[in-house]
């Protein structure tokens, strides 16, 4: 029987396509731990997705446009979390792996600054209210102690709608943290929305709410105090 995990690839607005993928991690066979447990498998599973994005040249103008960037926005949210940046090329525009590596396409350096700033602002906002982690959790609850087929076969429908429901719920609040980031830094709304337009408008995935529902969240943020309901009515 094969046995299959799935695993919520949290990422960002690039995968402002973040998905949910299956993972045929294989049973476990000559010269593996079978101890192993569900947050080394999602490491793994993260490892495996870092490795194969591809590297964008260091040191170019783009690169130091992204770094300056970068910095500055953890200075604005105050973040204490230490913070990786990836430089990618290709497809992928943004994500978050490992809860802490911000992964940036060198091509966002040409954006408009205000869109530049709420995409990699969102990326940090995963780091700064310690998304990964929660989602560890989660599958720690439904997955404790060691991963055999057993475990994940009979809870892999219930998690499944654990884990996009909070994945979802996970993104307006990045976009919420990030919307509040951009107004401290004197930034106009107007950069988030044309930002969440910019790459097409999706709809509903595994992990991310559809683009209406996310540019409905922010335009119904007065206050920093109002992003938790707004998240919570436009998932509705």
């Amino acid at each position: 029987m094969r046995w299959m995990l799935w695993l919520l690839l949290i990422s960002g607005l690039g995968g402002w396509s973040a998905r949910a993928v299956a993972v045929d991690d294989g049973p476990p066979g000559p010269g593996s731990h079978p101890e192993t447990g569900i947050l080394q498998v999602l490491h793994r599973s993260q490892q495996t997705r870092l490795d194969r994005l591809p590297s964008a040249e260091r040191g170019t103008p783009a690169a130091e446009v992204l770094e300056i960037s970068v910095q500055r926005l953890i200075r604005a949210m105050g973040l204490q979390q230490p913070v990786e940046l990836r430089i990618i090329s290709g497809d992928t525009v943004a994500e978050t792996v490992h809860g802490n590596v911000i992964v940036a396409n060198d091509a966002l350096a040409a954006l408009p600054e205000g869109e530049r700033m709420f995409i990699l602002a969102h990326e940090l906002a995963h780091v700064a209210l310690r998304h990964w982690s929660q989602v560890g959790d989660l599958y720690q609850q439904y997955i404790p102690g060691s991963v055999t087929p057993e475990k994940t076969d009979a809870v892999a429908d219930a998690l499944g709608r654990d884990a996009s429901r909070m994945a979802r719920r996970h993104e307006f609040d990045a976009d919420a943290f990030a919307l509040r980031t951009l107004r401290e830094l004197g930034y106009a709304d107007a950069h988030a929305l044309s930002a969440l337009s910019r790459f097409g408008f999706q709809r509903d995935s595994a992990t991310h709410p559809g683009t209406r529902k996310r540019l409905a969240a922010l335009c119904a943020i007065d206050e920093p105090a109002e992003i938790e309901t707004a998240a919570i009515e436009a998932s509705r």
